[in-house]
């Protein structure tokens, strides 16, 4: 690994970003106002204890459960108009059909590995947000059991 690379990040705990990025055992960002250059620990001093340093693939983790929590919530009824509009936005993405349900996914991430999700149910058309990596069966069960 080069030496200048990015190893770590500054998190603040249950945000959904993170803070700033640490090389060479120094701040390169700070969002505080406090110059850059500054070591880790002098750095969080001031901020502990809601702040820590954590390596740079657990803070994104860290940051996208938080997005996750902001972002994922029920499905939402849409009209047909809705349904095609989104359709047509962008070039879908991960298109399926799983127990009569026509999913899509929007080609633009929302955020991190979430983006805006569609189905539709002969003439019912639904909405909501999640990871791209998620089950498209698992989604028609929560469907068929919230919708009927």
């Amino acid at each position: 690994m080069n030496e200048d690379q990015i190893t770590h990040a500054i998190y603040q705990l249950g945000a959904s970003g993170v803070h700033g990025s640490v090389t060479n055992g120094r701040v390169d960002f700070s969002g505080h106002g406090k110059g850059p250059d500054l070591t880790v620990a002098e750095y969080l001093k001031e901020l502990w204890p809601m702040y820590v340093c954590l390596s740079w693939d657990e803070a994104c983790e860290r940051a996208e459960n938080e997005r996750a929590l902001e972002l994922i919530g029920p499905w939402k009824e849409i009209d047909v108009e809705q349904w095609d509009d989104a359709f047509e936005c962008l070039p879908p993405m991960r298109m399926g059909d799983v127990d009569g349900i026509l999913f899509f996914q929007m080609s633009e991430m929302t955020s991190g590995t979430i983006t805006c999700t569609y189905a539709r149910r002969g003439d019912q058309c639904f909405t909501a947000y999640r990871r791209i990596s998620d089950s498209y069966q698992t989604m028609a069960e929560d469907i068929n059991d919230t919708w009927g």
